[in-house]
């Protein structure tokens, strides 16, 4: 793989070097279709239901490789990187002229477009041009893995309760130096495995679906919550109508919804004092 171009600015995710999170979630999906296709799908006795079923989880797979690959290669970079001159504000990181919306991300050393957050899992930023792709990423994968958890679930359900069936079956499909307790027990420990990434991504997917309705960046809420911590810590028992007066973005009153953070009911007042674009 190419290394970093322009003055060691990130284009993309596949770029050297790869983040260990990124190596992580390959291992980890990897983990996941192995298992499938070589614990799940040989065990189904019906052909119709393990065609069923195959048809399904592979069509997902597919569906989720291909939107990592297309949020991983993008390049978010703000337009100003790419030889456009329209910037309202003067990146001295990037030497630029770039958007009101650009922030410069340290760990791809660049202005994003839009920017949201940077994704280790990824190694990549997301920002306005790969959001979209990076969202239904999210929602594909929860859908493929809820849908092995289930499986999953079902399959360990019936090893118990059709015991004598299912053991023949998988004496016919392993051989007879197949345990039938060490499936079972590995089954099990799947079980558990895709519970917890369900739940991590499945936070993940809510979150994200909160921000998509508040028409927030993941960055802009978190900047809101720092400026409310600050704000609350600097003005101790001061009241709401003290927190009124304070300059700040425009968005922290819905951003402190999110977060259950009490704020007044009159309109904030709104900074509009420039400022640099890399903080």
């Amino acid at each position: 793989m190419a290394g970093l171009p322009r003055n060691g600015q990130r284009q993309h995710g596949l770029q050297a070097p790869l983040d260990p999170h990124q190596v992580g979630t390959f291992v980890v999906i990897t983990l996941f279709a192995v298992t499938c296709y070589s614990l799940f799908v040989p065990i189904i006795i019906s052909d119709v239901a393990r065609g069923v079923l195959v048809g399904i989880y592979s069509a997902l797979l597919a569906i989720v490789l291909y939107l990592a690959y297309a949020t991983t290669q993008s390049d978010p970079s703000d337009a100003g990187l790419k030889g456009s001159l329209d910037g309202e504000l003067f990146c001295s990181m990037c030497e630029v002229n770039v958007s009101s919306s650009a922030k410069h991300c340290r760990a791809c050393n660049r202005c994003v477009e839009g920017f949201d957050h940077h994704c280790k899992w990824l190694n990549n930023c997301i920002g306005h041009s790969n959001y979209r792709s990076f969202f239904l990423l999210v929602s594909a994968t929860v859908t493929l893995l809820t849908l092995q958890l289930a499986w999953g679930i079902w399959l360990v359900t019936v090893s118990f309760t059709q015991k004598a069936l299912y053991q023949l079956r998988a004496l016919s499909v392993y051989g007879s130096s197949f345990s039938y307790v060490g499936w079972q027990v590995g089954l099990f420990l799947l079980i558990v495995l895709l519970a917890a990434t369900i739940c991590m991504l499945g936070e993940l997917l809510v979150f994200h679906m909160v921000l998509i309705s508040k028409d927030l960046t993941t960055f802009e809420y978190i900047t809101a919550q720092r400026e409310i911590q600050m704000n609350t810590q600097q003005l101790p028992g001061t009241g709401m109508g003290a927190r009124s007066a304070l300059c700040r973005n425009n968005r922290v009153a819905d951003e402190a919804m999110l977060a259950n953070v009490d704020v007044p009911k009159q309109r904030v007042k709104v900074c509009r004092r420039r400022r640099h674009v890399c903080q």
